[in-house]
């Protein structure tokens, strides 16, 4: 889970517990929808070498604007040698019957996981606890070095109101 640099905190497992849940809900909302996609987005040698990790949200941010009515987003380093950064993110595609323009993203490779269709979900997504489990473990492993998780604004204010 990510921290606050430099902030104290007076019970610290306490405040990542309600992260977690905070996090859960926000999947469950998400995940209850029909037309989910899960995102893998990489980068070429050439993006990833010229620009910092923070103009590589701005990309991919601006690709789920264009390309996503709500997401769920998160960055990654790889488990090799490399560690190399990628970003995961959870979205409902504003062309519901479509889905995605995966052509639009031109900095490197995007990979997608249809929900509804994928073998990989039969099971989980008969129980949506479940399937939110498994999301949520993926957004805090280790790999993910503690750092935030981003929320399209929409969803934001979905929450927020519940």
């Amino acid at each position: 889970m990510y921290k606050k640099p430099n902030f104290k905190y007076k019970n610290l497992k306490r405040a990542q517990q309600s992260k977690k849940e905070r996090l859960y809900k926000r999947i469950i909302k998400m995940i209850e929808q029909k037309n989910i996609i899960f995102l893998t987005f990489t980068f070429n040698d050439k993006v990833y070498k010229k620009t910092s990790a923070k103009t590589q949200e701005r990309y991919i941010k601006a690709f789920l604007n264009e390309q996503a009515n709500e997401y769920i987003l998160n960055c990654d380093y790889g488990t090799t040698n490399t560690k190399r950064r990628h970003f995961h993110a959870l979205i409902k595609p504003k062309d519901e019957i479509n889905g995605v323009n995966l052509k639009a993203y031109k900095y490197g490779r995007i990979s997608a996981i249809f929900l509804n269709k994928s073998v990989r979900f039969k099971n989980t997504n008969k129980d949506l606890n479940k399937c939110a489990e498994m999301f949520l473990n993926h957004i805090i492993k280790p790999s993910t070095q503690n750092t935030r998780v981003i929320f399209s604004r929409k969803l934001k204010k979905e929450i927020n109101n519940i």
